[in-house]
């Protein structure tokens, strides 16, 4: 998977979306377009947190890179 885009980033200090942060680093919370080499099975949040969510795994060591949430209601 790489990151196509990262339309916002959410400020935790006073919750707004900051539009085109061009980053995020350790901890930030941000909407991301992620392109993948083959379709992903997952189901939207809000209705299956279960299979609406996912981890991005590094394959070199095992680490996790990053965990999001899939559907509609976080831009489809």
């Amino acid at each position: 998977a790489i990151v196509k885009e990262i339309p916002s980033r959410l400020s935790l200090d006073d919750l707004a979306q900051h539009a085109g942060p061009g980053r995020l680093v350790a901890n930030d919370i941000g909407r991301v377009v992620v392109r993948t080499a083959d379709p992903l099975a997952l189901d939207d949040y809000a209705g299956s947190r279960r299979t609406g969510s996912f981890l991005l795994i590094d394959p070199a060591d095992g680490t996790t890179l990053a965990a999001g949430m899939a559907g509609e209601a976080f831009g489809g």
